[in-house]
Formats: structure tokens, C-alpha cells, sequence
């Protein structure tokens, strides 16, 4: 995928990298970013589940809290982007 920038000069982003082994961080690409933040969030809803055991409280109320915790995340994330006008593009 081709990006133009505000130089009108174009650059290639890519979807996922080639590798810890060719010295690019794969977390700077979109799949594998994705993959993380995935398991991140299984993650943390398997162990607020986990811990809410104890209060009989059912799996779901740990998929919720957890769902809307992340939205509020990402709004205030995305305030944030669209405040300070940062558009990063990594190559």
C-alpha cells in the first residue's frame, strides 16, 4: 500500500514485518500489533473472569467490563491522536 505524505513524496507501509531477525520491531506493523492487543485483551478477560469467580459472577460481566474499559481506552487514545495532529507513518 502506497501513502502520500505532506511532501508529496510516497511510502511504502507495510502490513506486517519481515522479522525480529532482519532488525525491524514487528509491533511497528498493523498484524502483528493486532495479534498482540488480541491476546492482551483474552488475556486480561480470562483473568478478571478468573478472579471474579469468587463473587458467583458469570464469565460474561468479565467480557464486559473488559470491552468497555478498552472503548473508553481508545477514545481517549484517539482524542489524543486527533489533538496534537500526529499522523505517524513508519517505512
Amino acid at each position: 500500500m502506497l501513502v502520500s505524505n505532506s511532501s508529496s513524496s510516497t511510502v511504502n507501509v507495510k502490513m506486517a514485518s519481515d522479522g525480529v531477525w532482519q532488525g525491524e520491531n514487528p509491533l511497528d506493523f498493523a498484524l502483528p500489533l493486532l495479534a498482540v492487543q488480541i491476546a492482551v485483551i483474552l488475556a486480561v478477560t480470562q483473568g478478571l473472569a478468573l478472579a471474579l469467580r469468587p463473587l458467583r459472577q458469570p464469565k460474561v460481566v468479565a467480557e464486559i467490563l473488559v470491552s468497555s474499559s478498552f472503548i473508553s481506552f481508545l477514545y481517549i487514545c484517539v482524542m489524543l491522536f486527533w489533538r496534537t495532529g500526529e499522523r505517524k507513518i513508519h517505512h
